[in-house]
């Protein structure tokens, strides 16, 4: 399926200028005025006066007045992570004039790579012509909108060129499903609510606990019936109480989160979006009560439940602004003010995953806040791919010693590689906590 997105015809940030094209002029005109004079040639005179001629036609004309529409149809509209989309760009002389030299640079969105094709364009249009440019872009998960497209137009002579931005509300949206983990990220915390996450307190539940001694009211059941008929004593079986958890999925998408060193490597942004969705349905499934959240941008989802919370949380994933890839570029103190905002909506018993990528001092002190007032936090690590040499590995050495840190402190970190797999990740670092 494809679709054709809406038009836009009002250019923005018009300028006027002249182009170096007739610049040539000005000497010739000057060396053939002056022959002239000095050997009495009335031609090169006239030489002389048709170049100032034309050099004062290009100091008074504004140029032509443009008026176009650009259009787009993108296929497929719904595409998967990692496919290609095929955006054929449609740019149509809507004006009463001719438009001699019309330039076109598209815009694309900032998080895309194009595989193939053209981006730009060049054509003579008469009233209603078009003409049609295409190419391809590799989908990534997320809403990315098109930038402005910059169009400019000279007049006939070439010596005047008006330049504007065309700006649509077109994007390209990837919201793939996520599949569920076989295991999440999950600490003892709970609360109250009936669920599947097993706890140390003796209850009523399908694991075995302890045996205590029977008290008036407890179910017939739960009697060991061997125990009396062996020894005359009435003991009671308590089993491991199973509860559900109120968890925050905190992601961090500030700038540090977008770092990479070449456009067509992945971002630790991409890895944190999986892990969220993939985390959100997972717990959901589960019959946890989870809640989003970002930490840059301001979007907050309350930890709740039910079939409407989830498709709420997974649209917001899909389109909301966001959620989509755009650098946020905050200092320690508006993390902190976010952070403050963020513990005064939290429950006294949510525990917190923390999305990020442990690139900055900033990173470590959200989840350290959020241990010490008792939310529990784990910290889901995406290690972003770094550039080579003295930098870069100086950007792993401090993020490994974050995490060293974060370990010493109680804090569970898993330290989830690029080319690994999430559930790869997780079952690595359940395993190394025994």
């Amino acid at each position: 399926m494809s679709t054709i997105t809406g038009t836009e015809t009002t250019l923005t940030d018009v300028r006027t200028q002249l182009t170096e094209r007739w610049w040539v002029l000005v000497p010739a005109a000057l060396i053939a005025a002056g022959v002239g004079i000095l050997f009495s040639a009335p031609a090169l005179l006239i030489v002389a006066v048709v170049g100032v001629g034309v050099l004062a036609y290009q100091n008074t004309v504004t140029g032509i007045e443009p008026s176009v529409t650009l259009s787009r149809e993108i296929t497929p509209t719904d595409p998967e992570p990692g496919a290609d989309v095929t955006v054929q760009t449609t740019i149509t002389n809507t004006g009463t004039a001719i438009l001699p030299e019309l330039r076109v640079i598209e815009g694309i969105p900032a998080e895309l790579s194009v595989l193939d094709g053209t981006t730009r364009v060049t054509a003579t249009l008469r009233p209603g012509e078009a003409e049609t440019f295409s190419y391809r872009l590799r989908a990534r998960r997320g809403r990315h909108n098109f930038e402005a497209a910059s169009i400019a137009v000279r007049d006939p002579a070439g010596g005047v060129e008006k330049t504007g931005k065309l700006q649509t509300d077109d994007a390209l949206v990837c919201r793939p499903t996520p599949a569920p983990l076989p295991t999440a990220a999950l600490r003892g915390l709970t609360t109250p609510y009936a669920g599947q996450l097993t706890t140390s307190n003796p209850g009523s539940g399908i694991e075995f606990h302890t045996m205590r001694e029977y008290q008036r009211g407890d179910h017939v059941g739960r009697i060991d019936w061997n125990q009396f008929a062996a020894t005359g004593e009435l003991r009671t079986q308590q089993f491991r109480t199973e509860r559900s958890a109120a968890i925050l999925i905190l992601a961090d998408l500030r700038e540090p989160s977008f770092h990479r060193p070449t456009p067509e490597t992945d971002h630790a942004a991409f890895q944190i979006h999986t892990a969220v969705s993939r985390l959100f349905v997972t717990l959901l499934d589960a019959g946890h009560r989870v809640g989003l959240a970002t930490l840059g941008p301001s979007y907050w989802l309350s930890p709740d439940a039910g079939q409407q919370h989830r498709t709420q949380g997974l649209l917001a994933l899909a389109t909301d602004a966001d959620w989509s890839p755009g650098r946020t570029d905050i200092g320690q103190t508006v993390v902190r003010q976010q952070l403050r905002l963020m513990r005064r909506r939290l429950g006294q018993h949510t525990q917190v995953i923390v999305c990020t990528p442990l690139l900055d001092a900033a990173s470590s002190l959200v989840v350290t806040t959020l241990a010490a007032a008792g939310h529990t936090p784990t910290a889901i690590a995406p290690a972003p791919a770094t550039a080579e040499g003295p930098g870069g590995r100086y950007r792993r050495l401090e993020r490994t010693l974050r995490i060293g840190e974060l370990r010493r402190q109680g804090v569970p970190v898993v330290d989830w590689a690029p080319e690994t797999a999430l559930e790869t990740a997780l079952t690595q670092a359940h395993e190394g906590e025994r």
